[in-house]
């Protein structure tokens, strides 16, 4: 308990005052929280609260405070409650993501040191395998044990770690990004009001929980709006359709997306329960935002990153919106600010395209151990996103590019993602990436992988038409895929290293 400058007693913030499950638990206990879409298992506020509540009882018993737990599997109910048990007992949950080899994800454990590994039946050798590799102590366990917890124990500062979501690796060195009750609180706030969430929600969620999309956009905002999560397994489009007519919200990577509009029953099944569809990640093509447009269903294009928590702007549900500013990824938000900046952080004018820069109670504090990344990432209180974007004379943000994959072409500033938009069109492509590579009169041209039934002098004659000449690829390379990672990002760092490599290019 503090004082007021008065002398009046304030109440001190703690983590309690942000625990929405226990919040829920208490003012509906009987509302329902969670659906396992697996096994049809029901969990009321009352139950998760408690389930959560033996679990952070547990934990205290196993692992000291500030510890690591690291989490091995696919979604479950078991998996949130683990999370939210971390966060109770003030320790750190580290979701790890499940398609990484054991070398990769050795690297991860060595840098989080996790004093318990939870791995679910498919990843148990692997867990065992990348923490020999990680030269770490720790031990792997099946599932949590429970134990006595109280809640009127040591108050807790919601802004110590609860959580480290580790990023993609899109360059090839994954970090974790630091997270508290704090920012999640605010960053699920935030999506409560950008996607009308509340009570009568139920949230669909097949992203993994290793990604901010799976666990903070589905999970935490859906809890703290007093929704319902529909916890599925994974993503698979036929389930997935099916499942959406009993969902009012759902949020994917357009990869995940646009399988679903290409199953055979999308033009059919009911979506008439659908108050919002985002998708979030990486851009979007025209062709997949008109095709739900037609259906009735528009989609919320969201900007966000793991290191802001989820989404910093989101489009509106109003049709009128999305109408007027087709593409754009909405405003900036209730809790937080927008800017676009210059590379030397002045303002530029509407239209222009700069760095996004943001700020807010939802950005995290900063790194894993990289002090130094830390402070790279800010400058004067503003997190650099290294994204670019530009902002119309409404508000509107629209989303042009990732900062370091954009490259110059003889002077000229050339983003990667407004070739792609262009390719993505043509019919036989199933996927393209396009990156910057060395050109000995240029400095760089672009090079773009293509996967689908095109020839190269087609991509490029496409490209001629609509873009100016220093756009238009220079290489071609046929590919029978597009790597990505986890959350289903290009990884463009191995397309170069391809090309480097000399293989298959086509002039």
């Amino acid at each position: 308990m503090t004082k007021s400058a008065g002398g009046v007693p304030v109440h001190a913030v703690t983590v309690s005052d942000f625990d929405g499950v226990a919040q829920h638990a208490r003012s509906a206990p009987d509302r329902l929280a969670c659906i396992d879409c697996e096994t049809g298992a029901e969990y009321s506020y009352h139950k998760l609260d408690a389930l959560v509540d033996a679990a952070a009882g547990w934990l205290a018993n196993q692992i000291d405070e500030g510890a690591r737990l690291a989490w091995l599997g696919r979604n479950s109910v078991d998996m949130l409650v683990a999370h939210l048990a971390c966060s109770r007992s003030g320790r750190i949950f580290v979701p790890l993501n499940w398609r990484l080899a054991a070398p990769e994800l050795s690297a991860i454990l060595a840098d989080c040191e996790p004093a318990i590994i939870v791995a679910g039946p498919d990843f148990r050798d692997t867990a065992a395998d990348a923490a020999a590799r990680a030269q770490i102590d720790c031990r792997v366990e099946a599932g949590l044990g429970s134990a006595p917890f109280s809640k009127s124990g040591p108050a807790r500062d919601p802004e110590q770690p609860c959580l480290l979501l580790y990023t993609s690796g899109t360059t090839g060195r994954p970090k974790g990004v630091i997270h508290n009750e704090r920012s999640i609180y605010y960053s699920s706030l935030n999506l409560v009001f950008a996607s009308d969430r509340g009570p009568r929600s139920r949230a669909l969620c097949d992203a993994p929980l290793f990604h901010v999309i799976g666990l903070l956009v589905m999970c935490r905002a859906s809890l703290a709006g007093g929704g319902t999560v529909l916890m599925s397994a994974g993503f698979d489009p036929a389930k997935t359709l099916s499942r959406l007519s009993d969902a009012t919200h759902y949020c994917g990577v357009p990869q995940m997306i646009d399988q679903l509009r290409q199953r055979p029953e999308f033009s059919e099944f009911d979506g008439s329960r659908l108050v919002s569809v985002g998708v979030g990640g990486a851009p979007s093509t025209a062709e997949l935002l008109q095709c739900w447009h037609d259906r009735g269903l528009p989609l919320l294009i969201g900007f966000g990153m793991s290191e802001i928590g989820g989404f910093m702007s989101m489009s509106a549900t109003d049709p009128a919106a999305l109408e007027r500013f087709p593409g754009s990824c909405g405003r900036q938000p209730f809790f937080g600010a927008v800017r676009i900046c210059d590379d030397d952080g002045a303002d530029l004018p509407p239209g222009q395209p700069g760095e996004i820069w943001v700020r807010g109670p939802t950005v995290t504090p900063g790194y894993w151990r990289r002090p130094d990344e830390t402070a790279a990432l800010f400058r004067d209180g503003w997190m650099r996103t290294g994204d670019i974007g530009s902002v119309n004379e409404q508000g509107f943000h629209f989303i042009v590019d990732r900062k370091k994959d954009m490259f110059i072409s003889g002077g000229e500033n050339v983003y990667p993602a407004e070739i792609e938009s262009v390719i993505a069109e043509m019919p036989g492509v199933v996927e393209v990436a396009v990156v910057g590579v060395p050109n000995p009169r240029w400095g760089e041209v672009a090079c773009a992988f293509v996967v689908g039934d095109v020839r190269a002098d087609e991509v490029i004659a496409a490209c001629a038409r609509s873009l100016a000449k220093f756009k238009v690829p220079a290489h071609v390379i046929a590919s029978e895929t597009i790597p990505r990672n986890g959350a289903g990002k290009p990884q463009k760092h191995i397309l170069r290293a391809i090309f480097e490599e000399g293989q298959a290019i086509a002039p």
